[in-house]
């Protein structure tokens, strides 16, 4: 068995005629079957030139890929994340491995996809590491304490071997518009009196930057994080607009809704990436603390799903991922109609003198 991992060179345009451009989009067609393998629809799949715009750098973070082959044939992919600003030590980011791999190239492709993390590790000085991969229920109970993981399956055996912890698990979910032939009527019986909701496609408008950067600073602080450790992210107007420009370059329209007291305090707000296609991503839904237990939460997401059925008509599959310590959030996904499509887990390894404390 050979297994060879490579670093992965982003073509200047997707449709690029050139060893990058087929390198990039034989990467596109792999994580397409991977996800619908998962999601039961390839209608979730990213296309070329929204994953080409995804992975380029930003004033942010800085991107690393790496493919891997197991005798030629293409089997896997890494995405790396080294953040520019905050946790600048750190290094985060995904694998997605092919599901029909027998168990000894699974393992064999795990471990050098670590060496290729190690290898970008030791040459950018960043020690504490983070990576989500796909997981099955097991033993293993993460730091957050909600959720589990099998420690021998090939991905979590690879990650243990190599010092790595287990933090958390999110569950990953899907919704199906076209199921959801209530919803205009499910919207007008969420109304929260005492709030109004202020939506929008695009970028934020110009009134609402300031709460809308106030409220994702305080999803950073409020978020469920198990065992990690975060720096805070520092949001102001010029990391918002880096974020939109993101969306743009990746062919993504920003559907947003916020909740405002009538008195007009910020109170909440929620976000879906709408792509032009069959799928929708959700984005961050927070309630800030003062307005919790008003169900403001359910309000913003459906209000925001008929904002998104009405504006995009071709969009019918929606995806989204809580950690399972979110009992609050699943709850809301599931009463809307999300359903579980998969799990994954979240693993930390911090430097080695951290990882002896």
């Amino acid at each position: 068995m050979n297994i060879a991992v490579e670093r992965l060179v982003l073509p200047a345009t997707w449709d690029e005629d050139s060893e990058a451009g087929r390198v990039f989009r034989a990467v596109v067609d792999l994580t397409r079957d991977i996800r619908a393998h998962y999601y039961g629809t390839p209608a979730v799949a990213y296309d070329p030139p929204e994953l080409l715009g995804l992975l380029q750098r930003s004033a942010t973070e800085r991107f690393v890929g790496f493919t891997a082959a197991v005798d030629g044939r293409l089997v896997g992919r890494a995405l790396l994340w080294l953040p520019l600003r905050e946790n600048t030590t750190m290094i985060e980011g995904s694998w997605l491995l092919a599901p029909g791999l027998d168990a000894a190239a699974h393992a064999a492709t795990a471990s050098a996809l670590l060496d290729a993390l190690d290898t970008v590790a030791d040459a950018e000085a960043r020690p504490w590491h983070l990576l989500e991969v796909p997981c099955t229920p097991g033993r293993l109970v993460p730091a957050g304490g909600v959720g589990s993981a099998d420690p021998d399956a090939p991905d979590a055996a690879a990650l243990l071997a190599r010092g790595f912890t287990l933090q958390q698990v999110y569950r990953y979910q899907v919704a199906d518009l076209a199921a959801l032939t209530d919803l205009d009527a499910r919207l007008a019986a969420a109304l929260v009196p005492g709030y109004r909701l202020v939506t929008w496609t695009g970028r934020v408008p110009e009134p609402h930057r300031g709460a809308f950067c106030a409220l994702v600073a305080t999803m950073d602080r409020e978020v469920p994080t198990g065992g990690v450790q975060y720096e805070a992210q520092h949001w102001d107007d010029a990391r918002l607009a880096a974020f939109e420009d993101t969306l743009e370059r990746a062919g993504r329209t920003l559907v947003g809704t916020l909740a405002l007291t009538d008195a007009g305090e910020p109170a909440g707000y929620t976000e879906l990436m709408a792509t032009g296609r069959a799928v929708a991503h959700q984005g961050d839904t927070l309630v800030a603390p003062a307005h919790r237990g008003r169900r403001l939460a359910r309000w913003l997401k459906l209000a925001n799903l008929a904002q998104l059925r009405a504006g995009f008509g071709a969009a019918r599959w929606v995806t989204t991922d809580n950690a399972e310590e979110n009992a609050a959030m699943l709850a809301i996904n599931e009463s809307i109609g999300f359903t579980t499509a998969l799990h994954e887990g979240l693993w930390q390894r911090l430097p080695a003198p951290e990882r002896s404390r």
